[in-house]
């Protein structure tokens, strides 16, 4: 202690001191250690620098016949600091207060800082492996091991490091490291922990089992079936649970001891071998082996690992749960894959497909399934496919796993979409009762859950929390289309967004179809504006086409509501569904008596949240914005209201990209803007022909002789006359024996389409402006075209009679 002390530059007084801590060595020295815990590590930045893995170590030590251990004398303090940071090493002892000029212990970051720098000097010596204070030497026969030993020393030499010579051991055929012996063979137990494991008294408590259980899974990489094994003793650990050793826990305690005194070797790990990952997967956990492939053809461990799954892993697709142990093992012995070529091993074929490196990612794989391709695709590996009778190791340890949360992988998957199913009517909890007893979504399960052949389609599905996904979307189960399609339609979006919506969340066969049909149901919108300028107005919206109906109040009382609703389906008829608020106009006895007499389903916003009815909140508003807009302008509300009407069911929707008269009336209502369009003939002969009228083109010109229908005269039925004009497309302007007349292009024929006896001969005695007078006073013909009939005309047979 005074030696060390009289190494440190004594001060008076210092403005960081820190106690210290003597700590007694094995061989009776001692090492001066600090608590900088209280002190100095709080404020500072620790360096980071990754320790090497004990797989990492275990295999730089590879090809060895025999080993070298040697060992740094006082390693950190080794290392000189910078005499601006001496000072605040101060450390505080019953001599007195002492700086410290070297790396002391209890220092955060000091090991970080030793291993970097060793790590450093060391790099690319081969068969040179430094763990913190100790060095391990190897070399595949005596000459490499002598160079080896040779250059370590050197540098060692040049930057002034120390040896313990009474730590070190030179060319042995087998060393203990890191709580292993190691050989030319390659791993195994070491005695001293073997017979920790052996003589370890029963567990008295929690505490106790925890602690045998830490010192057997040291040894986990041996042992291929060991979780199972202790699976007893794990259920203690578990919280909420009374300790109590059973019959059970005592059995699981000795065949543990047994299997720990096994005598397995692992091999040690050769780059130069082919490397082989096999894996699998049961339904209670995954497995996974590392070997090497030797050149007779045999195949040899370089470790095991297995863990059981968690309870939503349980829930998982046969498909994904195989997934899973790939990536699972590929993430585990990643030191290892990383940068080289290996084979990988799967009992299930559709992974082959997917994973193989020959075809790209199917575009119809579930998320999860893409999720682990693409982790995958860091790798260089051949899959292949190995039946199981075939692929004992890794089937057996799927299916004998080891329970350990810091080797539990948690899946990086989160399904937004049951999540959000919950809010719906439908619970995920519901939807996954009903899948298993579903006619079509139940087989489906359980193929998959067996991992059985779908003929391609694996990779579609998924299963999340007993629920079947197809990509993203939640499988929808018979029973809940209705109410899915409900919710989905609530919102009054349109097909278009409805389709979008559902494409996001929910699947079934034939969903668009339904979605469409579900669109098209009768459904209106209600609700009260104002007041505005003294006066409420009823709004009833049409879901479908946007159509907007206003009836200004003087009291929102519910006869009043019911009235204009009888008003409005006098004039379009029922709609099967009526969506409305929760005010008292709609919730009374009286309005709920008036939907059901007229077989209408109402169905109500929920309490205090008007957005939930937001389409007629939005005409609300809209409605506001544009009558007060018009307030400056001269008319009575109702002739502004009008107005307003007549302008918004002509104008296109944003949503439907068609105007509200289009979808409700099947044509555009013709308003003032409208007559700055020119009357062409084709535009009219479109319409018609939209209206589904047949027009035959038949067309005169000013000249032409024609016959004219003639409806007064008793035994005639066609005058002739002559086109003087033509008055629009349809209906022309004759001069008949000099009395012009008005008539439609069905009330005329062609001169040689119709009989002289048909013809009236002129009655001269009477006045032609008599004629005439009658003649332009006769009533006009309607615009619209009268049904089309035959032209020809019948005349009876003359009949023989006695």
């Amino acid at each position: 202690m005074r030696n060390r002390l009289n190494k440190n530059r004594k001060v008076d007084s210092s403005e960081w001191a820190t106690p210290v801590v003597p700590v007694v060595k094995s061989d009776g020295s001692i090492r001066l250690c600090a608590d900088y815990s209280v002190t100095l590590n709080p404020n500072l930045i620790v360096p980071q620098h990754p320790l090497p893995r004990l797989d990492e170590i275990f295999g730089s030590l590879n090809g060895g016949k025999q080993f070298t251990k040697l060992d740094f004398k006082h390693a950190y303090l080794q290392m000189k600091v910078h005499p601006d940071s001496q000072k605040l090493m101060t450390i505080n002892t019953h001599k007195g207060l002492y700086i410290c000029k070297r790396l002391m212990y209890g220092l955060n970051g000091a090991p970080a800082i030793w291993q970097r720098y060793v790590d450093g000097l060391f790099q690319g010596m081969d068969g040179v492996k430094v763990f913190m204070d100790d060095a391990r030497i190897t070399g595949s026969d005596e000459i490499s091991h002598f160079t080896a030993l040779e250059e370590f020393f050197k540098k060692c030499r040049e930057h002034g490091l120390k040896l313990n010579l009474n730590k070190s051991k030179f060319f042995q055929n087998e060393i203990n490291f890191l709580g292993h012996r190691i050989d030319s063979k390659g791993l195994h137990k070491t005695d001293e922990k073997i017979s920790a494991v052996v003589n370890a008294p029963v567990p008295r408590n929690v505490h106790e089992v925890k602690s045998f259980l830490g010192l057997v899974n040291f040894y986990g990489k041996f042992c291929e079936n060991l979780a199972t094994i202790a699976n007893p003793l794990n259920n203690l650990t578990r919280k909420n649970v009374r300790f109590l050793w059973s019959k059970d826990c005592q059995v699981a305690f000795e065949q543990i001891k047994k299997e720990i005194c096994s005598p397995k070797i692992l091999v040690h790990y050769d780059p130069s071998l082919p490397l082989t990952l096999a894996s699998d997967a049961s339904p209670v956990g995954i497995g996974c082996v590392l070997s090497h492939v030797y050149p007779d053809g045999s195949e040899r461990p370089i470790a095991f690992a297995s863990r059981t799954l968690s309870g939503s892993e349980k829930k998982y697709s046969q498909i994904d749960k195989e997934a899973l142990s790939i990536v699972w093992a590929v993430r585990k012995f990643y030191l290892y894959l990383k940068g080289r070529r290996f084979t990988l091993i799967t009992d299930h074929k559709p992974l082959i497909a997917i994973f193989g490196s020959k075809r790209g990612l199917p575009v119809l794989a579930a998320t999860r399934l893409l999720h682990y391709a693409l982790i995958l695709q860091s790798f260089e590996f051949d899959i292949i496919f190995r039946k199981t009778i075939e692929h004992g190791n890794a089937d057996f340890l799927s299916r004998l796993p080891k329970t350990s949360e810091e080797l539990e992988v948690k899946d990086d998957i989160t399904i937004f979409q049951m999540s959000q199913i919950e809010a719906l009517p439908v619970t995920s909890k519901e939807l996954r009762q009903e899948t298993s007893k579903d006619i079509e979504l139940g087989p489906l399960l359980r193929a998959l859950r067996e991992g059985k052949d779908l003929q391609g389609r694996e990779a579609q599905y998924t299963i999340e929390d007993g629920c079947i996904m197809y990509g993203q979307r939640v499988c929808i189960s018979r029973k809940f289309r209705k109410n899915v399609l409900e919710e989905l339609h609530a919102g009054h979006l349109g097909i278009v967004k409805m389709k979008a919506i559902a494409r996001s969340f929910v699947y079934w066969k034939n969903i668009d179809n339904d979605i469409e049909e579900a669109a098209k149901t009768v459904s209106i919108v209600l609700d009260f504006a104002g007041p505005i300028f003294e006066h409420t107005f009823f709004l009833i919206v049409d879901a479908h086409s946007k159509w907007l109906e206003v009836y200004p109040m003087k009291v929102t009382t519910t006869k009043k509501t019911i009235e204009c609703l009888r008003n409005s389906f006098a004039r379009f008829g029922l709609p099967r569904v009526l969506v409305s608020d929760n005010g008292s106009q709609f919730t009374s006895y009286e309005f709920q008596r008036f939907m059901h007499k007229n077989g209408v389903r109402h169905k109500t916003s929920a309490p205090f949240k008007p957005s939930s009815n937001g389409q007629a909140e939005r005409y609300v508003a809209t409605l506001k914005q544009s009558l007060r807009a018009m307030h400056k302008y001269e008319g009575t509300i109702q002739q502004k209201l009008s107005t307003f009407l007549m302008q918004y069911r002509k104008a296109p929707n944003v949503t439907t990209t068609l105007s509200p008269a289009m979808l409700f009336l099947k044509r555009d209502i013709r308003t003032r803007i409208d007559l700055l369009l020119p009357e062409l003939k084709t535009k009219i002969q479109d319409k018609l022909r939209r209206d589904n009228f047949e027009f035959r083109d038949r067309k005169f010109d000013v000249g032409d002789r024609v016959a004219v229908r003639v409806y007064r005269a008793a035994n005639t039925r066609w005058k002739f006359g002559t086109i003087v004009n033509q008055d629009g497309v349809l209906h022309y302007i004759i001069d008949v024996q000099g009395t012009l007349v008005r008539r439609h292009v069905d009330q005329i024929r062609s001169e040689q389409g119709v009989s002289s006896t048909d013809v009236a001969v002129p009655d001269l005695s009477q006045s032609s402006a008599k004629e005439t007078d009658s003649e332009t006073r006769s009533p006009p013909v309607p615009d619209r075209p009268f049904p089309r009939r035959s032209g020809r005309i019948r005349r009876p047979p003359e009949r023989l009679v006695l």
